[in-house]
């Protein structure tokens, strides 16, 4: 009964810890490994026929036990590792892509790591992003990295936080922006948008769009026509935005996500001309 009572205890602690498990197909599940059979021996009684050593079916379910706990274990020592890092002076564990260790108050280095996601606190690399939360973020981190917090650090940490506050602010201006975001997304994929342009759209369907789009622009200097115009281009935009989202959340949308770039930048650049003859039409 002890044995039992303490099977049943370490079964329901690792029941309790199963959504923290190894991922599927590394391991066997805690149900193949504690394979019981109410119809065998129900006590532990090794026998020793010279150097063999034979155990009844409940001893060799609770090897395999200790084994599939061993490997749990042994995975979640991996998942902190991918999430933690060494600080430099003390080697206490933070956080990847913290800013300050919390056991010796040193700045910590840019940790190449990190993408500019997780730096704003989203793992989860959505395209679809709250930009009012966005904002309040990046708030939070200049508030952290203002270069006051750095008077009386040494040189090296100086250089840290002047590094860090450069990633911040080039993470921000990349999220930010929705075709910013969109080739850096694709680039985290392996996908290189690379400078997009007319030349690169081979619909030929959109490459007639492009260059009429464009002329109409060149021929005109109405301020009325131009107005009409960057409402259509702002509307077209916003369209793309909202199809890159859909794209971006499929892990088969890599190639419609690279088509909705190409389209949208030569949407950015045809509104930059325009906001460019319109200097009253704002950003």
């Amino acid at each position: 009964k002890p044995c039992l009572q303490l099977y049943r205890l370490l079964r329901t602690i690792a029941e309790q810890h199963k959504a923290h498990a190894v991922a599927p197909g590394s391991a066997r599940t805690l149900a193949s490994a504690l394979d019981l059979s109410t119809s065998t021996s129900t006590s532990y009684s090794p026998q020793h026929t010279g150097s063999d050593v034979r155990y009844d079916k409940r001893h060799g379910s609770e090897l395999r036990f200790r084994s599939y706990i061993a490997t749990v274990a042994a995975e979640r020592g991996k998942q902190a590792a991918r999430e933690e890092m060494e600080c430099w002076s003390c080697q206490h564990h933070l956080k990847k892509g913290g800013f300050i260790c919390r056991g010796c108050e040193k700045i910590q280095p840019v940790d190449p790591s990190v993408n500019y996601f997780e730096l704003f606190g989203m793992p989860d690399m959505q395209y679809d992003l709250d930009l009012d939360k966005l904002e309040k973020q990046y708030k939070m981190l200049q508030w952290q990295l203002h270069p006051d917090k750095a008077v009386g650090r040494t040189e090296a940490e100086r250089e840290f936080s002047a590094q860090q506050a450069t990633m911040v602010n080039m993470a921000y201006s990349v999220l930010r922006s929705p075709l910013a975001r969109a080739n850096y997304m694709l680039a985290q994929r392996g996908v290189s948008a690379g400078e997009n342009s007319e030349n690169t759209i081979t619909d030929p369907e959109l490459l007639m769009q492009v260059l009429e789009a464009r002329e109409e622009v060149e021929a005109t200097e109405d301020p009325a026509v131009l107005r009409r115009l960057l409402q259509q281009n702002r509307q077209q935009q916003a369209r793309l935005v909202e199809e890159l989202g859909e794209a971006f959340s499929r892990p088969t949308g890599t190639q419609d996500a690279l088509s909705r770039t190409t389209e949208l930048t030569y949407l950015v650049r045809l509104e930059q001309e325009l906001v460019r003859k319109l200097p009253d039409a704002g950003a």
